[in-house]
Parts: C-alpha cells; structure tokens; sequence
C-alpha cells in the first residue's frame, strides 16, 4: 500500500514535469518569434492631412480624427531638448528627436475619448518607440492627457527619440491594449 502511494506520486510527478516541458515554460528548443502586422482597420495619412478611423469597445462606436500638423527633427530638434533643460537626455548615437505636432479631434461617438502621448508611438527601422520623457521647450508645448466630448479637440507636440535620418510612421492607439488604427509617414531628412 505504501509503495502504491509512493509510485502514485512519481507519477503525478513525471506527468506535470512532462506537461511543464512539452508545453515550453522549461528550456530548451529555439526561442519563439512573434511577428506583429498591421491590421487591415488601420487608416493611413500624411503630412497635414486628416486621418478619420472608426473603432468600437464596450462604450459603443467612435469615430476620431489625427492629423500630424508639422514635424521637427535631427539637428534642430535636437538642439531644442538640449536648450530646453540641462537635464533632458542627448539622444543615443545613430539616433535623434523627432517632435510631432498632432491634433485629435473627437468626431462622433458615446461618452468620453482618452487622448495622451502614451497613445502615440513611433516606427522607425521596425521598431517601435513610445514617446521620450523630455522637458519640452516652451515653443513647442507638449500634448496633455485629457477626455474629450464629440467635437472636443486637441493639439500639442510629443518627442519621439528614433533612428536617424528614416522614415518614421507616427501611429495612433485608441487603447495601449489594441493595435494602431491611425498610421501618418513622417519622411526622413
């Protein structure tokens, strides 16, 4: 009886090591890659021109218009977060700042739509950059956290620190959980 509970156990054992490797939350094997695309939803804009998307989550639909209304970068804007605090960091080497003048206009929906930096990010080389916590200089005020009602609209800048002198998409998160709806090309310098 003794031994019967003792091989019992060994294999309750063997049984959840096994369940633990074969489903890969222990070593071994090759590291798996994601690959994240672009939804087939994402609306698409440049320069100057206004991007509407259309999105639902648990309030209803909303409609939200973005528009990049100018752009800053490399050298002049590096020079900018330089001169606007001793302590705003220089960007890393092969890199640089990229200060982006959005407008988020609310067109139609239920209640309220979140807007903030943290809903912005930006791709360049393939990689994905959330906005750079920076003082920004006073001719360029950042884009604040706010709520907006249908028809509320908002401006402001947002650094970005990306790769020199490419081809930046600037792209637009109604939620941090979901993928972009809104994407605008910056070209390089």
């Amino acid at each position: 009886m003794k031994f019967e509970k003792y091989l019992s156990s060994i294999l309750v054992l063997i049984l959840v090591i096994s369940a633990v490797v074969g489903t890969g939350c222990i070593g071994g094997g090759e590291p798996s890659t994601t690959t994240i695309t672009s939804p087939s939803t994402e609306s698409e804009g440049n320069i100057g021109e206004p991007v509407r998307a259309t999105f639902s989550d648990y309030e209803g639909t909303k409609t939200v218009e973005v528009t990049v209304l100018e752009y800053i970068r490399g050298e002049d804007a590096n020079q900018m977060i330089k001169d606007a605090n001793m302590f705003n960091d220089e960007p890393k080497p092969g890199n640089e700042y990229l200060l982006v003048k959005v407008r988020v206009k609310y067109v139609s929906g239920p209640s309220e739509l979140s807007v903030s930096p943290t809903y912005f990010k930006a791709f360049a080389n393939g990689v994905g950059r959330e906005y750079a916590w920076v003082v920004m200089p006073d001719s360029t005020p950042k884009l604040d956290s706010v709520e907006l009602v249908q028809g509320g609209v908002i401006e402001g800048w947002i650094a970005f620190e990306v790769s020199e002198d490419t081809i930046v998409y600037l792209k637009y998160y109604y939620n941090i959980f979901e993928d972009p709806i809104v994407s605008i090309m910056i070209p390089a310098n």
